[in-house]
């Protein structure tokens, strides 16, 4: 009823990059971004550690966003979108989204968002996500909108 505005985590380094990087995206990280966003404070010595750790340790931030950039009622559609992308085994997300962009809209959506024709889903970052979801909810036809039932990686 009364979830916390941020979190405050000792992670792995490798990892923390990984949710706070702005040049590539992770299944999580894209799931997160419309809701949170996540901020390297401070890296740790792992010798202030007993035991040492056998990773290099961060200090890392997670903080709710004050205006979400998807609402509650595309959320779940939101989370179907992005594990299809991520969870369907194809060479590139051009062959994954083959049946839901055409190829003129892949490449216009791959221009106006700056992405490669053949990026993998860890190649886009997580604002190129959204602009893709943004597109999808507006510019796919229905019948095609259906064909990501079932993916749902996350809750």
């Amino acid at each position: 009823d009364n979830p916390p505005k941020s979190a405050y985590l000792i992670i792995q380094k490798e990892a923390a990059w990984r949710y706070c990087s702005e040049k590539d995206s992770t299944l999580f990280s894209a799931m997160s971004y419309p809701w949170f966003y996540f901020h390297l404070i401070q890296n740790l010595n792992r010798n202030d550690f007993d035991p040492v750790p056998a990773v290099e340790p961060v200090f890392m931030a997670i903080h709710k966003r004050e205006t979400p950039f998807i609402s509650d009622h595309d959320k779940i559609i939101y989370k179907k979108f992005i594990s299809f992308g991520f969870c369907v085994t194809k060479k590139n997300l051009k062959l994954t989204f083959k049946n839901i962009f055409s190829y003129n809209q892949w490449k216009r959506l791959s221009k106006d968002l700056g992405f490669s024709l053949h990026a993998s889903a860890r190649e886009l970052n997580n604002q190129q996500w959204l602009g893709l979801f943004r597109y999808f909810k507006t510019g796919v036809a229905k019948d095609r909108t259906a064909l990501i039932e079932g993916y749902h990686a996350i809750k």
